[in-house]
């Protein structure tokens, strides 16, 4: 099953009309474009004239059975990317608010398993910057993030994760985008290596168990994303839902505290949307006391 990128909305909606319906346990392919929705040519031209989305998300995925109160599972089976991407400037914003630039891009070849960027092979982190579902009260634009997701730019979003979701409505409404080849945490220049490409995902709705903010296992790791106006509040938000889980699996409130004052880390996400998004993450065999 695969859903083409023409089929892409710029916010989470609930009153999205769904772009494709699929059961609980399917797997998904979504065609995807970049960030600037592909008005960037390889040599660095743009489409001067044609309309785009920022930060289009091809969906949205109706899943059938997936109800609100729910929790959804996306398993990111593959991410496949072009061989190329762009890097922009987000001057003015995020870690760059004090820098007064125009808008700049540079376009760099992926090729033997290296982002080449200005005679320098950067490693290669394929990951998904916008994925999310529809949120419960009023929508938000995909250049966004919150407690459906969204725009959550956290480079843990890669090949092997398992997000879950906090299901708000029928269907969910999922969807994905804004792939990314190369990015460190922060994101503080408001770009990574953007480009286009395929997401393939596998969906599975929990029943009976309720979340808040969106969770995240992979590498053997357990991590809870928030977004908030601010660094502060979405820290707090992801401490609180940490510690919540730790509870759930037997520790008392103060050895939870404990336990993630030792070993839990923070780590910001990003820096330059309109919220801020910082992770917390912790090893998955302390989950259980």
């Amino acid at each position: 099953m695969r859903v083409t990128a023409d089929k892409k909305v710029d916010i989470l909606d609930k009153n999205n009309a769904p772009a494709f319906y699929c059961k609980d346990g399917d797997t998904v392919v979504f065609e995807t474009s970049d960030c600037f929705d592909s008005t960037i040519h390889y040599d660095g031209s743009v489409h001067q004239d044609k309309p785009f989305m920022h930060n289009p998300a091809t969906g949205p995925v109706y899943i059938e059975g997936a109800e609100a109160g729910d929790i959804l599972c996306v398993e990111i089976v593959k991410i496949k990317t072009n061989d190329y991407g762009i890097v922009g400037t987000a001057f003015g914003s995020g870690g760059f608010a004090h820098v007064d630039k125009k808008f700049s891009a540079g376009v760099f070849d992926i090729k033997d398993g290296y982002c080449h960027f200005h005679g320098r092979k950067l490693e290669l982190n394929p990951m998904i910057g916008v994925i999310g579902v529809a949120p419960e009260g009023e929508g938000v634009l995909t250049v966004s993030a919150g407690s459906h997701g969204g725009n959550m730019d956290c480079t843990q979003v890669k090949e092997g994760a398992k997000l879950y979701f906090p299901v708000a409505v029928p269907g969910a409404l999922f969807a994905t985008g804004d792939l990314h080849i190369v990015m460190g945490d922060g994101e503080v220049v408001g770009y990574g290596v953007e480009a286009g490409g395929e997401v393939t995902a596998k969906f599975t709705v929990i029943k009976g168990e309720k979340i808040e903010n969106p969770i995240i296992h992979v590498d053997n790791k357990v991590m809870v994303v928030a977004s908030a106006e601010n660094l502060d509040k979405a820290a707090d938000l992801a401490v609180r839902d940490m510690h919540k889980l730790l509870m759930k699996g037997g520790w008392s409130d103060e050895e939870a505290g404990m336990l993630m004052s030792l070993k839990c880390d923070l780590v910001i996400c990003q820096i330059v949307n309109p919220v801020k998004t910082v992770r917390a993450v912790i090893n998955a065999d302390l989950m259980k006391k």
